[in-house]
């Protein structure tokens, strides 16, 4: 018998999972009872407050089974840890390559250097809901587990999620809320213009896969 657990803004699958007593995530979203919400939010880490996971029987042996072939690969993430993936910008929104951060955390503190593409890619705990970014003189503190789906089959029409994506690339700087309010129609247009779309303000179809496109999710 499943149980019905109601997302909150800030839960992740892999909090959730933690919270339920199971040891990888997938055990819970590739369940027959989640295909609905599979269909809904087809990227598993970006759940909207309101949504429904339907939590299975823990398994006896809680393993995945993995079919491999040629083309598979597989990432361990030490269990009570999900990764974290973090694209870093300079003020010409051009990727910051091969820069060195430092990222804290509650409890501790990784640092490293970004890849070719400016990525900073590291794996922290299940728990942590704020992350400190440093960088040379620069200062971010990130929220984690806050970004919302840009579907509009959300309350707001994706709004906030539009809003959360637009900020983090540098083109919006108000308050992320559900406001369509006219920094957000601007800040689209801006966009909308660097990705050669209709400068049309609205948050269409092409703007939702252009935003998800370059944001990364």
């Amino acid at each position: 018998m499943s149980e019905a657990h109601r997302v909150e803004q800030g839960e992740s699958l892999y909090s959730i999972a933690k919270k339920h007593g199971f040891p990888n995530w997938r055990l819970i979203f590739d369940d027959p009872a989640n295909t609905e919400l599979k269909k809904k939010r087809p990227n598993p880490h970006v759940l909207q407050p309101g949504d429904i996971v339907q939590i299975p029987e823990v398994p006896k042996e809680p393993h995945l089974k993995v079919p491999l072939d040629g083309r598979t690969v597989i990432t361990r993430t030490r269990q009570g840890f999900q990764p974290i993936r973090i694209l870093l910008l300079g003020q010409d929104r051009l990727p910051r390559t091969n820069t060195e951060y430092t990222l804290k955390f509650q409890g501790g503190e990784v640092k490293g250097k970004t890849n070719g593409a400016g990525l900073v890619r590291e794996e922290i705990p299940v728990d942590a809901r704020e992350l400190t970014l440093h960088v040379e003189d620069d200062r971010w503190v990130l929220r984690v587990g806050d970004l919302n789906p840009l579907t509009p089959d959300t309350n707001d029409q994706g709004v906030e999620g539009a809003k959360a994506r637009l900020r983090n690339l540098g083109y919006f700087l108000a308050d992320v809320n559900s406001d369509p309010n006219k920094e957000f129609k601007s800040a689209l247009i801006k966009f909308q213009a660097d990705q050669g779309l209709k400068k049309s303000g609205d948050l269409d179809d092409a703007t939702r896969q252009a935003l998800m496109a370059r944001h990364g999710s």
